[in-house]
């Protein structure tokens, strides 16, 4: 793993719609399952980071992409999304696996 992303995502007319003209963050994070497992996912949040000495900068068409330096490097096309319906849609993150060892989930 490179610690850098190679290529910056792709992002949805969905996900431009939702986050309104604002920036957005990718970060990874830890998920507990049911089962007392955890998994490292990226995910995408509204909003400048507090720290913007780890992070990549991309323009997007237009639209401000924080990405954590600790992710899974790429140079596959992955993209920010939505997921969901009316209020309960949020931004998703496909294409960029976060490995094992990763630490970017904190």
């Amino acid at each position: 793993m490179s610690g850098t992303v190679v290529n910056p995502p792709q992002i949805t007319e969905s996900a431009r719609a939702l986050l309104g003209g604002r920036a957005v963050h990718v970060r990874g994070s830890r998920r507990h399952g049911c089962c007392g497992g955890s998994a490292a996912v990226p995910v995408a949040e509204p909003g400048v980071p507090e720290d913007l000495g780890g992070v990549e900068r991309f323009e997007v068409s237009g639209t401000a992409v924080y990405v954590d330096r600790r992710l899974a490097g790429t140079d596959a096309t992955w993209r920010i999304d939505t997921d969901g319906v009316a209020r309960w849609r949020r931004l998703v993150v496909l294409g960029v696996a976060l490995g094992p060892g990763n630490d970017a989930a904190t």
